[in-house]
């Protein structure tokens, strides 16, 4: 019985940390205000609800973004693949320093409280990482997660 609860407590720790999809009706007026005011020409609109940030995925000119809005209708977050060769110079500098002999795959940026940052994918053979750089092209992380 302990063994079944273990179980039950680890796999709610782990799948309730991840959003739920969400119908837009059950989305706050405010939230879709900031949206709607924020983006505009969105396609493919799809909600979701992550603890207590209500989190929007669409697509803006078949480019791929997600929005993250508090219950107060503030806009925290937002992240948008890219081109990894459209990825500002000093990124792609930076990168060609730090990571020699490795491509990048996946690229994205993720703007918040004012500062953009890029989320590059490198990978060589059967290494591969997840990176975060300023704009500037310094290193911020390794191994970035998944959000």
């Amino acid at each position: 019985m302990k063994s079944i609860v273990a179980l039950t407590v680890m796999f709610n720790t782990i799948f309730g940390s991840y959003g739920q999809d969400i119908p837009e009706s059950q989305v706050p007026s405010v939230v879709k205000n900031t949206f709607l005011t924020s983006f505009t020409a969105t396609t493919d609109v799809e909600w979701e609800k992550e603890k207590d940030l209500y989190v929007v995925e669409f697509e803006i000119n078949t480019v791929d973004h997600k929005a993250y809005i508090d219950a107060n209708g503030k806009l925290l977050k937002v992240k948008a693949d890219m081109p990894v060769d459209q990825l500002p110079q000093a990124v792609k500098a930076a990168i060609e320093k730090d990571y020699p002999g490795y491509t990048t795959d996946e690229a994205e940026s993720i703007k918040q409280s004012g500062v953009t940052t890029y989320r590059v994918e490198v990978e060589k053979g059967l290494v591969e990482y997840k990176v975060i750089y300023s704009a500037e092209g310094k290193l911020l992380e390794k191994n970035a997660g998944i959000n």
